[in-house]
């Protein structure tokens, strides 16, 4: 399952997206949500704005990257940490659950939820605008899921969800 739905109801929500596309929603065998994917790191400056605000600044890196696998399927999990190793992806923190977002409303189809995403201090702010992206870790991502849809494709129903 692929969507550009967005956490809100209507036409382009998740929720409604498998209530109005039950064929597709029923043969998924995995959901992969990516949100947020590469937006640049951001840290407190040494320095203070005039009004005595601290600056910001921005490196050329990407802020970490959650991934979550919610049913921590151990193919899947070798998959991300040989996904890292290749593409240098920002992932943090060990194997969890987590499908936030679009992912979450996915659930309820009791297939694999695999989420990426990120929550640097722009997340959903004016702040969060093309600038912020890394146009390298874009491309390490990119080629991160590139490796990881090939792979999922040639893998088993078994492989994706063991019971």
């Amino acid at each position: 399952v692929a969507s550009a739905g967005h956490h809100s109801s209507g036409l382009s929500g998740p929720g409604n997206f498998v209530a109005m596309n039950p064929e597709i929603a029923e043969g998924a065998v995995l959901v992969v949500n990516l949100e947020h994917t590469a937006q640049r790191n951001i840290a407190p400056a040494r320095s203070l704005h005039e009004d005595g605000y601290r600056e910001w600044t921005m490196d050329s890196h990407e802020a970490p990257i959650v991934a979550g696998i919610t049913n921590l399927a151990p193919y899947l999990e070798g998959l991300v940490e040989r996904g890292i190793e290749r593409y240098g992806t920002n992932f943090v923190s060990g194997p969890n659950t987590m499908a936030s977002g679009e992912g979450g409303t996915y659930r309820r189809l009791g297939v694999p939820v695999f989420t990426t995403m990120q929550g640097p201090p722009m997340y959903h702010t004016t702040g969060e605008v093309l600038e912020m992206v890394s146009t390298p870790g874009m491309e390490r991502m990119a080629r991160f899921m590139a490796f990881f849809v090939k792979e999922v494709s040639g893998a088993s129903v078994a492989q994706l969800n063991p019971r």
